[in-house]
């Protein structure tokens, strides 16, 4: 697990939203608290789709980033900075719609939060057996952190 304190809010905020490099990404969850809030949980909700649809399409049990992040955008518009923004992306996996080994599959997260006009990442994982889940991590801190 890693921490970074994002000194070009901007930039970053550009590669979040008009960038593609979050994309493919899940979406676990968002919160937004602005003069409102909102909470997106990220989980697909098979019942909003015709029978067989999400099997057929092989969509994913979580929404992708690139489906909702113009709804989150839309949340946080405006004059003035959101009070606090929290929101969670699952990496893909490298072997997705394989079979998958739950003693071995190793889970990556990044973390964005804002409030009191500070933003960091933080990257985290779970899953994995307990002797590679630290190298899966050390690996996964460098890769994301390469990206920003």
């Amino acid at each position: 697990m890693k921490l970074g304190v994002v000194t070009n809010v901007k930039d970053f905020m550009n590669l979040l939203f008009f960038g593609s490099v979050f994309d493919d990404y899940g979406l676990f969850e968002a919160e937004i608290l602005t003069d409102c809030s909102l909470k997106v949980d990220g989980r697909r909700c098979g019942k909003f789709y015709d029978t067989g649809e999400v099997e057929e399409m092989r969509l994913p049990g979580y929404l992708k980033w690139s489906e909702k992040k113009n709804l989150i955008l839309e949340a946080i518009k405006g004059k003035r900075l959101p009070v606090k923004m929290k929101i969670v992306l699952r990496a893909p996996s490298e072997d997705e719609g394989e079979a998958h080994d739950e003693e071995k599959d190793v889970s990556r997260y990044v973390n964005i939060s804002f409030g009191a006009g500070r933003l960091s990442v933080t990257t985290g994982t779970a899953g994995g057996a307990f002797a590679g889940a630290k190298e899966a991590g050390e690996a996964w801190d460098e890769e994301l952190f390469s990206v920003l």
